[in-house]
């Protein structure tokens, strides 16, 4: 069972990255959340934390850049319906952000997200309410969150909704339509998904 690997970016292609494995010639290909694609380059070594997915009728590997999100990542898994897919879509939003939607039953914001209908998002706010906690999340505590790393673009936010399902011509339009005013990136991407939903 694969739980760490280290090795050099080969490829980045859309939602995942192919790693040749440090010392081995191996290479592996890793579905890792959007954001992730942003903090790596072609050539650069890179590591993450593994989850290996099989089912009875495929196997993947998901990666992560930290422990966090990886456990994060099972809690989403072990609720009936949620595949690794959409889970890893989920995850794309940062992890700050939803569990902020899940610590405030906002199942209007979770439900807006794709493949996640009002049932199945009520569904993971009742089974990861007493699990998951805002002050436990390492990379909120150290300042590592989403809306902290360099201060992404706008292009970034309409490069994760684009990937999580969204049209490109309705995420340009509500992307220049953000308020000047909301400056925290992850308050930028939430009034996105919200005007999209509507």
């Amino acid at each position: 069972m694969f739980s760490h690997l280290s090795g050099t970016i080969l490829t980045i292609e859309e939602g995942k990255v192919d790693l040749v494995i440090t010392g081995t010639g191996l290479g592996l290909e890793i579905l890792v959340p959007v954001r992730t694609l942003a903090n790596v380059t072609i050539g650069e070594v890179a590591e993450f934390f593994v989850h290996h997915h099989i089912t009875d009728v495929s196997e993947a590997l998901f990666g992560f850049e930290t422990r966090e999100e990886k456990a994060l990542f099972r809690k989403l898994l072990k609720i009936s319906g949620v595949g690794g897919k959409t889970a890893l879509s989920m995850l794309s939003l940062g992890m700050h952000l939803l569990v902020k939607a899940i610590d405030e039953w906002d199942e209007k914001f979770l439900s807006s997200l794709p493949g996640i209908g009002k049932k199945m998002a009520l569904k993971i706010i009742v089974e990861l309410k007493h699990k998951v906690s805002i002050d436990d999340i390492t990379e909120v505590n150290t300042g590592k969150s989403w809306g902290n790393i360099a201060m992404k673009k706008d292009i970034d936010i309409a490069d994760s909704l684009i990937s999580m399902g969204y049209d490109r011509k309705s995420v340009d339009k509500v992307v220049e339509s953000i308020p000047d005013d909301i400056l925290i990136l992850q308050d930028r991407m939430v009034y996105c998904i919200k005007s999209l939903a509507k």
